[in-house]
């Protein structure tokens, strides 16, 4: 089974400019000579530079665990009654309320799985507490 991008983010080794693509069509690109850029959100990676030695590859895949996964932002949201500016928030920023409508939705298995892995960390967190 092939593994799953959770963040699409790279950093350019000349400018030190970290770019994340949040959505397939999200191009980022940093603006010195070395043209570091990423795109694909996570659907797939698309990156380069003049110069790829200097194109740090900082991507977060499913394989690396939870505890890197819920700290990384998956969500984009516009608040509550989705009047607010965008924001790109991890699972770990969620609140309880917010984790449990989203497993309503028509979200990606992946992204579900990870919410539900959050609501039950919690839970731990509470009787271990």
């Amino acid at each position: 089974m092939e593994d799953v991008l959770v963040l699409n983010r790279v950093t350019c080794g000349v400018c030190n400019t970290t770019l994340t693509s949040m959505h397939r069509h999200d191009y980022q690109s940093c603006t010195c000579d070395n043209q570091t850029f990423t795109d694909g959100g996570t659907d797939y990676q698309h990156c380069g530079g003049k110069d790829m030695e200097a194109v740090n590859i900082d991507s977060v895949y499913l394989s690396d665990g939870f505890d890197k996964c819920r700290t990384v932002p998956i969500w984009g949201s516009y608040g509550k009654n989705g009047d607010e500016p965008l924001k790109w928030m991890s699972i770990s920023e969620m609140t309880d309320e917010h984790l449990e409508a989203l497993l309503h939705y028509n979200v990606e298995e992946w992204r579900k799985d990870l919410m539900k892995q959050e609501i039950e960390h919690r839970k731990k967190q509470k009787h271990a507490g």
